[in-house]
């Protein structure tokens, strides 16, 4: 946070300031019930009589803080300034999932885990929305190893053609060299892409023994530790 924006609550010391409420709704969505459009929002997940990818359509417009009068009107806990940031390295791709390394979409997600940071110094991981299925069937630990081998064989693969093509470069004509130059540059993103996709996975199957699995392990007792993309 800026140096400005940590002076911004003496100037809004004359507006009330809203606090933020979140729950879970049976979607996995998290849901500010400070929400301006709250109602609209629980009359949205209610209906029974529209295609379920229609109402999370809808819904996903609205659960963002930008649509919140709180926002607005710089009544809100979070600043806009810090909101209209945090949403900037949202869309910028800075916020990712604990577990894969995968972008982190809704808006709410984010502003749960960060209120929870500031307001009571609890660290709460955000996680994208497949980890957390595959964390709700129980089956993280092998379909993190199955993405491990694709990404690993992907990786393997990338780095053959790279190599392989890389040794006809020379003796190529100029428009053959160009298409070379496009397909080396591709394979080594790819190779790139593949070795940074492992190494977020590895490092999420770490932390969820740490965490999750350990948590599971206790007899009687579920902690419900990860917020939901």
């Amino acid at each position: 946070m800026t140096e400005e924006s940590s002076t911004e609550p003496q100037k809004r010391k004359k507006f009330q300031i809203i606090k933020p409420s979140f729950y879970v709704d049976d979607a996995r969505r998290v849901i500010c019930e400070s929400h301006s459009q709250i109602e609209k929002i629980r009359a949205l997940s209610s209906l029974s009589d529209i295609p379920a990818f229609q109402e999370t359509q809808q819904l996903e417009k609205i659960l963002t803080c930008k649509t919140c009068l709180h926002y607005k009107n710089d009544t809100c806990y979070f600043p806009k300034e810090d909101i209209d940031n945090i949403e900037r390295d949202r869309l910028s791709y800075r916020f990712s999932c604990k577990l894969c390394g995968g972008s982190i979409d809704r808006p709410l997600t984010i502003m749960y885990s960060l209120y929870n940071k500031k307001k009571y110094h609890v660290e709460i991981p955000t996680v994208c929305c497949n980890c957390f299925s595959s964390l709700e069937d129980d089956s993280f630990l092998s379909n993190t190893r199955r993405r491990i081998i694709f990404f690993t064989l992907s990786f393997l693969i990338s780095i053959y053609l790279f190599f392989s093509y890389a040794m006809v470069f020379i003796a190529s004509s100029i428009w053959g060299i160009i298409l070379l130059a496009i397909a080396l540059i591709f394979w080594g993103y790819m190779a790139v892409r593949d070795i940074r996709s492992i190494l977020f996975l590895v490092r999420g199957r770490k932390y969820y023994k740490q965490t999750y699995g350990q948590a599971k392990r206790k007899e009687g007792q579920y902690v419900d530790e990860f917020p939901f993309d």
